[in-house]
């Protein structure tokens, strides 16, 4: 056979094509690089975050069920996607905390044991919710030598009188050396919103040696526009001395932006970074979220999350930051990246991961409402697009056709392999199930 033929039949014969970046793992799950997960009883199961065991074995968190009954779950991989029969029941963990309980962060402690973080419904007279951190053994059992029976819930109400609707969530979590937890997260009364960040003795009691007994919460002043929506806190990095960077959004005038602050190690906000520690990003004309954040090891900070333009037309946003606050004018255009990953789709990022050549990976959702899939796009050191990666530099996953595929945690296997965890409704267009995919990063 001639070369230019042999080349013809390799186009059209995918089979015959070498893999590439981006492609689905034909290893994991049933052979197509995905995998669905029931976790029984019938009803719907939100995946909300994951983390990764340093043995390849993937966790996943979220809520079963719905309101008012949900509960929070967790359920483990193997490295092949297939469910751990030696962690909870089968697999998998439902745990019951209040009225309504869902997971939204996990990690890994060196020891094996599971921490994992999100919100429990209030007690006591109050509407809305209150931080929740929960430790399991290796094995998927709570922990009884941590908070209450396994658990810690945390009200962050102050002064709030009974009955009123105050919300506080946890939404991102790391680990310290020292054995400590930081928990990062949001409270909001009616409108407004604070960041908040707590941190824990390794026993799930407060570390009240921690900015005010063991937690931080970072109002943002009066914008230009004379108006302050308030802010959120959606994750959280730790710097190598100490220092804790929180990212999520600002509202100002109608419009969010990109929001930063960084605490020093005792709870105080880091002067040197920002102003009184604190940076909003705004892009021109439309709203901007950060959803997640990573460190370079350079000290420059990555935020990513979406900037949306138009009714259900977000794009993926990204902004890398100097290590004092002020945007990195050498990424992307100075400073900021914004990447429609196809025609006009509602794109947005909730994961961020750097490989191990400093290229960044960003992972989360791309369609149109109602119908979404996982996206994944990756860009260089520069910000911009790699086009070695996937189609043009990104990669939409399809659960089921029509479905609602949205991906909320982006990990890298011990490999190099990228894995993407969310939720679906693939398997019948209605229930959904935990959901992963993982892809070849070569």
């Amino acid at each position: 056979m001639c070369a230019a033929a042999a080349a013809l039949l390799s186009l059209l014969n995918p089979a015959a094509r070498a893999s590439q970046p981006g492609d689905l793992d034909p290893t994991f799950g049933g052979g197509d690089g995905k995998v669905l997960t029931d976790l029984g009883g019938g009803s719907s199961d939100y995946g909300l975050g994951a983390a990764m065991q340093t043995d390849g074995k993937i966790i996943v968190v979220g809520f079963s069920g719905i309101y008012p009954g949900a509960n929070a779950s967790i359920a483990r991989h193997n490295s092949d996607g297939t469910l751990d029969p030696l962690f909870g029941n089968g697999g998998t963990v439902i745990s019951h905390f209040s009225t309504t309980d869902s997971f939204t962060a996990v990690a890994v402690q060196p020891d094996g044991k599971i921490v994992a973080v999100g919100a429990a419904a209030a007690t006591s007279g109050n509407y809305g919710t209150d931080f929740l951190i929960a430790r399991y053994s290796a094995a998927g059992s709570l922990d009884n030598s941590f908070g209450v029976s396994g658990a810690t819930v945390t009200k962050l109400r102050g002064n709030i009188p009974e009955g009123w609707y105050f919300s506080a969530s946890a939404q991102d979590i790391v680990l310290l050396p020292d054995g400590k937890i930081l928990v990062a997260g949001q409270t909001t009364t009616v409108a407004f919103g604070r960041m908040a960040l707590l941190r824990y003795n390794s026993d799930g009691s407060l570390d009240q040696s921690y900015g005010q007994a063991g937690v931080v919460t970072v109002e943002f002043p009066v914008g230009p526009n004379g108006v302050n929506g308030g802010v959120s806190a959606f994750a959280l990095a730790q710097q190598s001395d100490g220092k804790s960077v929180l990212a999520g959004s600002y509202v100002d005038n109608g419009f969010s932006e990109f929001a930063l602050a960084r605490i020093n190690a005792d709870g105080s906000p880091d002067t040197t970074f920002g102003t009184n520690g604190q940076v909003t990003s705004p892009i021109k004309n439309g709203d901007a979220v950060a959803l997640d954040v990573l460190l370079q090891s350079d000290g420059k900070i990555v935020a990513g999350g979406y900037f949306q333009a138009g009714l259900r037309n977000r794009d993926f946003a990204l902004m890398r930051y100097n290590s004092n606050g002020t945007l990195d004018t050498t990424f992307g255009r100075r400073g900021t990246v914004t990447n429609d990953l196809s025609d006009g789709t509602d794109d947005a990022i909730t994961g961020l991961m750097l490989q191990a050549d400093n290229k960044i990976v960003a992972g989360g959702q791309s369609g149109h409402y109602p119908s979404f899939d996982f996206g994944l796009a990756r860009y260089t050191t520069s910000g911009r697009v790699d086009k070695t990666f996937g189609r043009k530099g990104s990669v939409t996953t399809d659960f089921g056709q029509g479905s609602f595929d949205i991906a909320y945690g982006l990990l890298l296997t011990p490999d190099g392999k990228i894995v993407l965890a969310g939720e679906s409704n693939g398997a019948n267009g209605q229930d959904f199930d935990f959901a992963l995919s993982r892809y070849l990063a070569p």
